[in-house]
């Protein structure tokens, strides 16, 4: 590929489809981050429901306040503490079902597919820029290959988390009966092939109105 010239002086080694490649690599990338940060997030939304209602269980054994310091609306004071902390369970399970959960948001193959295609296409990138620069010192060479190899790396490991999670989704579902979208009973369940279907129909009945006039 020519080199462009450096507005800073100097080769550039870069190109216009180079610069653009990179951009939207980095987009893809950053976006899957965003992804993997998000169900982390979920899963501290789950252990914290976990650990609230193993606290209920704990002041269910404990009881509510006696001796000669219990107050007269202990029993009431430990009901309430107990509907609070039930209450607190039930909405981070709520957040974490509602806000990734493997099964409500399975991921999807297109986009890891996508994303460990453009690592590959990334990694080309990043090996063309260091032959161009071939000769060069390495800090430059460093310097100008760093971005996208960064992004290489990233696109490749977050691409292929999202496909194994999406597959795993996959095996859960047939574990527990559920069909996937993506699977053949999926597909022909799916809007599009119902759609297709009475389009399909449609034809059919006006081919036959149109033969039996003749």
């Amino acid at each position: 590929m020519p080199e462009t010239t450096n507005p800073l002086g100097g080769p550039m080694g870069w190109n216009a489809f180079q610069y653009v490649a990179t951009a939207i690599g980095t987009i893809v990338a950053v976006a899957n981050v965003v992804s993997v940060v998000g169900q982390h997030r979920t899963r501290r939304f789950f252990e914290r429901s976990i650990r609230l209602l193993d606290l209920r269980m704990r002041l269910i054994d404990l009881g509510p306040m006696e001796g000669p310091g219990a107050s007269s609306t202990s029993s009431l004071a430990h009901d309430k503490l107990l509907l609070e902390y039930e209450r607190e369970a039930r909405a981070n399970a709520a957040m974490f079902v509602s806000s990734g959960a493997s099964l409500k948001k399975a991921g999807s193959y297109f986009w890891s597919s996508f994303s460990l295609f453009y690592a590959l296409l990334m990694a080309l990138l990043t090996g063309d820029v260091i032959r161009q620069l071939s000769g060069q010192p390495a800090l430059a060479v460093t310097s100008l290959a760093l971005v996208p190899g960064i992004v290489t790396v990233v696109l490749l490991w977050s691409g292929t988390r999202a496909l194994l999670r999406r597959d795993r989704v996959r095996s859960l579902r047939q574990k527990i009966g559920e069909v996937d979208p993506v699977s053949v009973e999926g597909v022909m369940r799916s809007s599009e092939v119902a759609a297709l279907s009475r389009l399909f129909s449609w034809i059919r009945r006006q081919f036959v109105a149109e033969s039996s006039k003749t």
